[in-house]
This record gives C-alpha cells, sequence and structure tokens, in this order.
C-alpha cells in the first residue's frame, strides 16, 4: 500500500485498486474510488502500484486503463473525478512533480515512455516515446 498525507489526510492506493482518503487521526474514510472501474481495468499482475501525487488540490496516480485512462486525477477534497490521460499500461513508477523551464509538471514513466503533464488539466506537454514492452 502506498501513502502520501497532505492537509490532514492521508491518501492511499491499494494494489486491488482502491483509493482512499482517510483521515489520519481516527482512520475513518472521507471518500474512496476504485481504480478498476475508473480505468475500466483489472488489476495488473503486481497489482496497482503507484504512489499518490497530491499537488494543487489533485491526487494523481497511474492506472494503465485504455485509452486515455492511463493517468488519473481525482479532487483531493471530494475525490470527484477532474481527469485522464493517456498512458502505458504498465509501470512501476509513480507521477512525480517537476519543474521543467519554469513550469510545473506531472512526470509519468510507463512502458510507452514518458509523459509531461500539465497538473491541472492534464494536458499533454511532451512525449518521449520509449517504448518497452517487457520488464
Amino acid at each position: 500500500m502506498r501513502h502520501l498525507t497532505l492537509n490532514g489526510g492521508l491518501f492511499v492506493l491499494g494494489a486491488s485498486g482502491h483509493l482512499l482518503r482517510l483521515d489520519p487521526r481516527t482512520g475513518d474514510v472521507v471518500w474512496q474510488t476504485d481504480l478498476r472501474k475508473v480505468a475500466a481495468r483489472n488489476p495488473p499482475m503486481w497489482g496497482f502500484c503507484s504512489s499518490p501525487l497530491v499537488t494543487n488540490s489533485l491526487v494523481i496516480v497511474h492506472a494503465g486503463g485504455g485509452g486515455d485512462k492511463g493517468t488519473l486525477a481525482f479532487d483531493a477534497a471530494t475525490g470527484e473525478f477532474k481527469w485522464s490521460m493517456a498512458s502505458g499500461d504498465h509501470s512501476y513508477s509513480s507521477p512525480q512533480l517537476s519543474t521543467v523551464s519554469g513550469e510545473p509538471l506531472v512526470l509519468m514513466l510507463t512502458n510507452n515512455g514518458i509523459e509531461l503533464l500539465d497538473p491541472q488539466t492534464g494536458k499533454l506537454r511532451l512525449n518521449y516515446e520509449w517504448k518497452h514492452n517487457g520488464y
């Protein structure tokens, strides 16, 4: 299970695809969503393993779903689905926040290569294709 705390929230993603915001003092579930449903994807052989990235009131994770359901963002306060972007279907990586030429970007490394995304909208800013089908 991967987790991150921010502003009184503990965000966790389990191997089976459950993304939750917990109250770190009580353990109560504030909200939860199921990546298997949102991304229309069964867990990979090793399970979902992306650590949540929390930035600018969004929680961003890699799910590896088909179409545009690769990298997903949810509202950190409510769990409401905000955006998704096509991405590879395999990754041991977690989304990373970085600044490139003064612009904050989310970097997501997958079996397709690395995508640099606008953290607020998910808009693709750069795609460095480097396809790899076997880990």
